[in-house]
């Protein structure tokens, strides 16, 4: 276990779309090498073990938003969104061409770009309002600035983060893994510094166009980060087979650890 440890109950709430809808939650929580040993808030995971637990559950529902937005969203959306991004001239450029994007390929949320003063706030926004809504804003939002982290080769420098969420694990204190102070209030949102919209890319990603950014973010989310198999995790990779496998053990023996 590295980093920092995250209650398992937040990656439960993070499953409530999915296991309404039929996925079975200690399955996802097994494959993700979750081990349960209370039953209760002392139950801990990483943020890793977070990020492999979402892909889990997109890769069980085909869809991008857990099934916790207003429909389902093609995985694939978010590869393209992440084109978008990296292609444009900087910073700013590309995560206005990003909001104009999904402002017309998204049926399920809208992404917006403020600027007051020396901050920029990044809001992201479903289209009902509901509570799981506002958990998965969270998600979303926290997978877009663990990008930008790939995109500006270091931790991106958040002042606070803003939820919904009332139930957010973080409220009150740092990020679990953003490490920003989270305060609730009127819409999910990050707050930066106006000056990082003129970066360009110090990474590019290869490969597979949507998990590889946030894998090489991990590393700065969640230091030390100490093994290649996690680098180099794609669609493929999630099966328990090939992680048994590039460790040199039977599938069942890796379960186990």
């Amino acid at each position: 276990m590295i980093g920092s440890l995250i209650p398992v109950a937040v990656a439960k709430r993070h499953a409530a779309g999915a296991v309404a809808n039929g996925v079975v939650l200690d399955n996802l929580l097994d494959q993700a090498f979750v081990k349960q040993e209370y039953e209760d808030d002392r139950d801990r995971m990483t943020v890793l073990q977070l990020v492999l637990f979402h892909a889990l559950i997109i890769k069980e529902t085909k869809d991008a938003c857990h099934l916790m937005m207003g429909g389902r969203q093609e995985v694939d959306l978010g590869v393209v969104g992440l084109h978008v991004l990296w292609g444009a001239a900087n910073l700013g450029d590309g995560l206005e061409a990003l909001s104009k994007f999904y402002r017309f390929s998204s049926a399920n949320f809208r992404l917006q770009l403020t600027t007051e003063g020396i901050y920029t706030h990044l809001a992201i926004q479903g289209q009902n309002g509901s509570d799981w809504e506002s958990v998965h804003e969270d998600i979303q939002l926290s997978y877009l600035i663990s990008c930008l982290s790939a995109y500006a080769g270091r931790r991106f420098p958040i002042v606070r983060i803003t939820t919904r969420d009332p139930s957010h694990v973080s409220l009150g204190t740092a990020h679990y893994a953003l490490k920003a102070p989270v305060l609730l209030g009127p819409r999910s949102e990050v707050v930066f510094p106006k000056a990082c919209l003129a970066m360009t890319p110090a990474w590019q990603p290869a490969g597979d166009f949507l998990w590889n950014p946030v894998y090489e973010s991990l590393k700065f989310l969640e230091p030390p980060f100490i093994s290649p198999v996690h680098t180099k995790l794609t669609h493929q990779d999630l099966k328990i087979d090939n992680l048994a496998s590039q460790n040199n053990m039977a599938p069942s023996t890796y379960r186990r650890k």
